[in-house]
């Protein structure tokens, strides 16, 4: 069994296409997608009403960031990915070793970075 399988997953990306995407990828690799949040009040909404594992998150959401979210889940002790168009660059120090997609990615690539998440766990 993989580290991942069965894992309750948080999705927050506000583009269509690539949120579409990463659940297929959580679902086809064993994950199970808790919810899909395009905005940080509804992905707030998410982390106050499930049981997470761990989250993925586009770093920039509209007109903001993610960056909010993220210290959420780090009260919490959710682990977290960050995905971008733009690789680590940019990161505030606070969230230094949080693994990066870049986006576009791969299903595989996904699955790399949530065995670094929950090996790390």
């Amino acid at each position: 069994m993989r580290l991942w399988e069965g894992k309750k997953i948080l999705i927050v990306e506000d583009e269509a296409m690539v949120s579409v995407f990463l659940e297929d990828a959580l679902q086809e690799i064993g994950c199970i997608v808790v919810g899909v949040a395009a905005r940080a009040g509804d992905a707030t909404a998410i982390i106050d009403s499930q049981v997470l594992d761990a989250a993925i998150l586009d770093v920039n959401l509209g007109s903001g960031t993610s960056h909010d979210i993220a210290r959420i889940l780090q009260r919490k002790g959710v682990p977290f990915i960050f995905a971008t168009g733009y690789g680590s660059a940019g990161a505030p120090a606070e969230f230094a070793g949080v693994p990066f997609l870049t986006k576009p990615f791969t299903e595989d690539e996904v699955a790399q970075a949530l065995e670094l998440v929950f090996n790390a766990v």
